[in-house]
């Protein structure tokens, strides 16, 4: 029960981060940037914490995901329009100043925001490798940054997620620098990490 609580005030937390940016948070962007923001945080089992069922190109169909969203439509704190996008109602708005009472929320709703400016693509394939990278470390397998790398980049290759090893790598960097900016706290340090997308 608990889990479902926190993923609905992340969800919460999350979608009002992205309120002015001019990004299109569907629920597949939505999964996927939950499981880039939990992975920063420091959580593990991701996979099976979100329940998630596929990866795709626009991001990530997670069960425990969708089932939230439809929780939050039902109560009319969320909306959902035509296009997938998902948008904060009236009363949903008043839950946040409730939601951001924890610091961890605080640094959740800060990453949102700079994740919002990355493409679904590249927010699949970020999830996508940050799921992988979780795997590793759960199965303590000795592996260097190099080796990690590779071996992570021959799923997302195959998945047709990114096109050459260069995308990897950036993803790599991206992933390091945000986590970065959580090791120091200061998330107004956006520069350290480089707006680079992987093309549409």
């Amino acid at each position: 029960m608990k889990t479902k609580a926190n993923i609905i005030a992340e969800i919460i937390v999350s979608v009002h981060a992205t309120l002015g940016t001019g990004s299109v948070l569907t629920r597949r962007a939505l999964a996927a940037m939950l499981i880039i923001l939990k992975y920063c945080l420091g959580e593990s089992n991701l996979g099976k914490k979100l329940e998630v069922l596929e990866i795709y190109n626009d991001g990530v169909e997670a069960a425990s995901v969708n089932n939230a969203v439809n929780a939050l439509l039902s109560l009319g704190e969320l909306s959902e329009k035509s296009n997938g996008e998902l948008v904060l109602t009236e009363r949903g708005r008043l839950l946040i100043s409730h939601m951001l009472s924890s610091e961890k929320r605080i640094k959740l709703w800060k990453l949102a925001k700079i994740l919002s400016q990355y493409n679904t693509r590249t927010l699949a394939a970020l999830a996508y490798y940050a799921i992988l990278l979780d795997e590793v470390k759960k199965n303590n397998e000795p592996l260097d940054s190099n080796m990690l790398v590779r071996e992570c980049g021959k799923e997302l290759l195959k998945k047709g997620l990114v096109k050459n090893f260069k995308d990897i790598e950036m993803l790599h960097e991206l992933l390091n620098g945000l986590q970065q900016l959580i090791r120091e706290d200061n998330l107004r340090k956006t520069r350290m990490v480089r707006k680079q997308r992987i093309k549409q």
